[in-house]
């Protein structure tokens, strides 16, 4: 168990402006480590969901990865949200953006 926290970066929340940009920078700049995600707005009491995000390498391709979804409509409303900047679907629930190509 202590080994997964020392590899997890602290949380960002998904609704903070630029939310892929600064994500992907975080990542970018603590490469091997996993970034938590979660979903709160400003006025809610609770979080109403979570994933991770990582860097994965993919024939020589690297991909920012959102996984672990804490619930099926968060997975699915994920891409569209996000659909300007390309997230591909890799397996039901993950995703894949290519980072060559956004950023």
């Amino acid at each position: 168990m202590r080994k997964e926290l020392e590899n997890e970066l602290d949380p960002i929340n998904m609704i903070e402006s630029d939310f892929v940009w600064k994500a992907h920078n975080r990542l970018r700049q603590n490469r091997g480590k996993v970034l938590p995600v979660f979903v709160k707005s400003h006025d809610a009491k609770e979080e109403r969901g979570s994933f991770y995000m990582r860097l994965v390498m993919d024939n020589e391709i690297t991909y920012m990865q959102a996984e672990e979804f804490s619930s099926t409509e968060l997975a699915r409303d994920f891409p569209k949200l996000y659909e300007r900047w390309g997230w591909k679907e890799l397996q039901p629930n993950i995703y894949r953006l290519n980072t060559a190509k956004a950023f």
